[in-house]
């Protein structure tokens, strides 16, 4: 089909496609390439119809069309850079809560801490006292006994004494008996 001639139909469609495709921020040969499956025609012989007559052609077009790509890539980025922020202070909220909550879990821990070091702290003292209470009920104890020990200990003694008495009374009362005896014996004699 080398040679064949622009219809103003295809000149249309090839002029129609290519400004579309600039606003909209795609490439020219991506045009060049859907036109010319459309029209039977090559990408090639496309761009060239596009560069060498149409574009002179439909020129305010063409930069109203530019004009427009930069307009909507601008928005778009603005757009992206407006969801990225709004993530970002999504994200931010989401750590500020979630270090809320860490401090508060924090601060109950610390809490807790606190109560079982004056539980921890009480129960030394009872623990002290109940030692300081054992001993004094040692030296209550030794208290009590060591009087009735002493008692033990002199009534043995006194004992032993009686024994001693009782000794000392019979030997007294053999020595009065055979005092007596011998005085008897020397009466009879």
């Amino acid at each position: 089909m080398k040679g064949r001639r622009w219809t103003d139909d295809e000149d249309y469609v090839l002029k129609d496609k290519v400004l579309r495709y600039i606003r909209s921020g795609k490439s020219q040969l991506d045009a060049f390439e859907e036109v010319g499956k459309q029209l039977n025609r090559t990408p090639g012989a496309c761009g060239f119809r596009w560069n060498a007559v149409l574009r002179e052609k439909y020129l305010k077009a063409y930069h109203e069309a530019k004009k427009t790509r930069v307009r909507v890539q601008l928005e778009r980025d603005k757009s992206q850079k407006i969801k990225s922020i709004t993530e970002a202070i999504h994200h931010l909220k989401q750590y500020e809560l979630e270090r809320h909550t860490l401090i508060t879990n924090i601060e109950d821990l610390s809490k807790k801490i606190e109560d079982v070091e004056q539980e921890r702290q009480q129960l030394l003292l009872e623990k002290q006292a109940l030692s300081g209470g054992k001993k004094q009920l040692k030296w209550q104890q030794e208290g009590e006994i060591q009087p009735y020990q002493n008692l033990l200990k002199l009534l043995e003694w006194l004992k032993k004494m009686e024994d001693k008495s009782e000794n000392q009374e019979q030997r007294n009362i053999k020595l009065a008996v055979s005092a007596e005896t011998i005085d008897k014996d020397r009466q009879k004699y």
